[in-house]
């Protein structure tokens, strides 16, 4: 079940441990994020993570260990881990356009 988000910020450590991406998310913005960064914090692991749990949206290794997505509306986001080890751990940080 997905953790669901409703502050005007979110920051966590999150151990991924899942082998294919489920049927609902693992984290539910209750806005559309306009600023998300990942970022892995286990050497040697390869993570995947969804914007909508069908498509491989993008991969974390030992040599993408990070990304920021600017200007991208994200509501939902979905975590695998792929090969060995069999976990891994990510920093999620997410923030909401700030009206203006």
């Amino acid at each position: 079940m997905a953790v669901i988000i409703h502050d005007d910020h979110f920051f966590r450590n999150v151990t991924i441990t899942k082998t294919d991406f489920d049927k609902f998310p693992d984290f539910k913005f209750g806005w559309k994020s306009i600023g998300t960064v990942i970022a892995m914090l286990t050497r040697d692991a390869e993570i995947h993570y969804s914007f909508n749990g069908l498509r491989l949206d993008g991969i974390l290794d030992c040599n993408m260990r990070s990304i920021t997505l600017d200007n991208k509306a994200i509501s939902r986001i979905w975590f695998k881990i792929v090969g060995t080890p069999t976990s891994g751990e990510i920093r999620l940080s997410a923030w909401p356009k700030v009206n203006q």
